[in-house]
């Protein structure tokens, strides 16, 4: 919108990754997966769920 926005070079921006927002996502969802999975959710299909969402951000 015509300002000038400064770039953020630090933290998690200087670790090497492209997108280390994106890698910080698929951990939430593989990370959250184990805590509110139950036999129900699996034959659902939540983790399948969980693998293709989290394949997006690849």
């Amino acid at each position: 919108f015509g300002r000038t926005v400064p770039w953020c070079s630090g933290f998690p921006f200087n670790t090497g990754l492209r997108h280390p927002q994106y890698l910080g996502v698929v951990l939430t969802l593989f990370g959250a997966l184990p805590i509110v999975v139950t036999r129900e959710l699996t034959q659902l299909g939540l983790p399948h769920l969980v693998v293709v969402w989290g394949s997006m951000y690849a």
